[in-house]
């Protein structure tokens, strides 16, 4: 008799209806990238593991190719891809250099739980731009395609990678302490919070600390944060921050921005500016991106980059 469980745990099918939608989704998303100048990308599905190491690498699949005896992994992440390619065999093209991916990865089914082994994605990097312009352009994109999809709601969270790598510099605290700190902003765990920020002796910025996880909110947040004095040496990357939201307003979009400075996920791979998008019954992020300037002097010489890739998977369990 033929097993029905045909496949391992985290792939699927999808059947006509759900990838008629697939379609669609992806459509509209390379649509207003082509509008925007975004050329299309295709990445190999396999390299060596050792060259494109991502955020996710740890959850890559990685098995030793026969023929040069080297370690390979599956397609986990494709920003690191682009940034070898953009480095490399793109390195002559115009800066800025504009691309759009639609395309699947896969990772151990514990980095996306319930989404599976196999997600399908869509992105857009700008190589080559330092300027503000460049993340603002960005996020407005990522914004613009949202509106396109009839959601009933979405909201994008911004915060400053580069904002809290600096505090971390003024708090006197021991690596492993300011691990420890570090860990439970982002949990927002206020108790553990307290505990380890007793330790700094700077009044200002120990107040400072324990209000970062109570800043969730719209423009009223960067004057929160002007008003501790210790955050004056922070200035410029609170500003930076500032200027992408009253941009973003400016274009319409306040309704969708929330500020939530204590968002500090992928600080060892952002540089700077995070963003994420989040949309109602589903927990986990269906947008996220940034600023990564020090990822593709890892295949070639430093250049600044921002971009987002849309979870597309999870996208169709709610259109």
């Amino acid at each position: 008799m033929r097993k029905n469980n045909i496949l391992p745990k985290g792939m699927r099918y999808y059947l006509p209806e759900e990838s008629k939608k697939k379609r669609e989704l992806e459509t509209i998303i390379a649509k207003t990238l082509t509008e925007k100048s975004f050329q299309e990308i295709i990445t190999p599905m396999f390299s060596y593991a050792n060259l494109t190491e991502g955020e996710s690498s740890c959850d890559a699949f990685k098995f030793t190719d026969r023929t040069s005896g080297k370690i390979i992994k599956l397609r986990d992440d494709v920003t690191p891809e682009i940034a070898a390619a953009a480095a490399s065999i793109l390195k002559k093209e115009p800066r800025p250099l504009k691309l759009q991916y639609h395309t699947n990865i896969f990772r151990q089914i514990s980095s996306y739980g319930s989404t599976g082994m196999e997600i399908f994605q869509s992105g857009g990097e700008v190589i080559g731009s330092a300027h503000i312009e460049a993340d603002i352009e960005v996020l407005s994109i990522a914004i613009e395609i949202f509106t396109k999809l009839s959601l009933p709601s979405f909201n994008f969270s911004i915060s400053s990678v580069s904002f809290f790598r600096k505090l971390l510099q003024l708090t006197g605290l021991s690596e492993e302490e300011n691990i420890e700190l570090k860990e439970a902003i982002l949990r927002k765990d206020l108790s553990s919070i307290e505990r380890v920020s007793a330790n700094i002796t700077d009044k200002s910025l120990k107040q400072g600390v324990l209000l970062l996880p109570k800043l969730i909110g719209k423009g009223e947040i960067f004057k929160q944060l002007e008003n501790v004095e210790a955050f004056n040496e922070l200035a410029q990357e609170i500003s930076r921050l500032k200027d992408v939201y009253n941009a973003l307003c400016k274009k319409g979009y306040e309704e969708y921005i929330l500020v939530d400075i204590a968002e500090i996920w992928g600080y060892d791979y952002y540089t700077d500016i995070i963003f994420e998008c989040f949309i109602p019954k589903i927990g986990t992020p269906v947008c996220t991106g940034g600023r990564y300037d020090n990822l593709l002097e890892q295949y070639g010489e430093k250049e600044p980059a921002v971009g987002f890739a849309i979870n597309n998977s999870l996208l169709l369990n709610v259109l």
